[in-house]
């Protein structure tokens, strides 16, 4: 209910291009909090010994609204971050942004996650389809209680999904958005080749009309 805030969506990122401490493997883990005044920070931390011992959290990136210091209605939320590690070591945090507008966004590391920039790279933006609170997509098999059959939860545009190429080489981003024409869901594929400088048009990938 915003009254407190709120630990959000942690992932964990092996990283194959450099090696830990007495060769155990480097991880990253990121998460978002969800502040109480209307703004969301992302964090990091990492091991160096295979998960044995972490150091200490520390904040790589913060969302909030542009508002006069005495208006404080409207919310900045961040989510679904996640960590890809390039062949030539960056790291690419892909999250959501939304303020305004709802879009995909990254921000990059190019020493291991120790410094971040301080300023995302918008990726694409996101059209919230009609029609999803009331999801219309049922679980073939499970009921509920009461005998009725449950939705699919929709994750409204918010949560995408990342990949890289075989070689490290190509980033992807794949999420829900909607046809701009009829507002239908559809799922939307990009990539950057140029480890995240830039962004290919978004293409249709899903053949349904729905």
């Amino acid at each position: 209910n915003g009254a407190v805030p709120l630990l959000d969506k942690q992932v964990l990122t092996p990283d194959p291009v450099r090696e830990g401490l007495a060769g155990d493997p480097v991880l990253y883990t990121t998460w978002v909090l969800f502040q109480s005044n209307n703004k969301s920070d992302l964090y990091l931390s990492r091991s160096f010994d295979g998960a044995k011992t972490w150091e200490n959290k520390k904040k790589i990136y913060t969302l909030e609204p542009d508002l006069p210091s005495n208006v404080k209605t409207k919310n900045a939320t961040m989510g679904a971050p996640g960590i890809e590690v390039m062949d030539n070591g960056t790291l690419i945090n892909v999250f959501n942004k939304d303020v305004d507008e709802r879009t995909f966004a990254l921000i990059r590391s190019f020493d291991g996650g120790s410094t971040w920039e301080s300023k995302s790279t918008e990726i694409a933006k996101v059209i919230t389809p009609y029609g999803l609170l009331d999801s219309q997509v049922y679980d073939p098999e499970l009921l509920d209680a009461s005998g009725n059959k449950i939705p699919i939860r929709d994750a409204i545009g918010g949560v995408g999904d990342t990949a890289v190429s075989p070689d490290r080489k190509i980033i992807y981003v794949v999420y829900q958005s909607a046809d701009p024409n009829n507002k239908k869901a559809t799922v939307q594929i990009t990539r950057s080749t140029d480890y995240g400088s830039t962004w290919s048009k978004p293409i249709k990938v899903n053949n349904s009309t729905a």
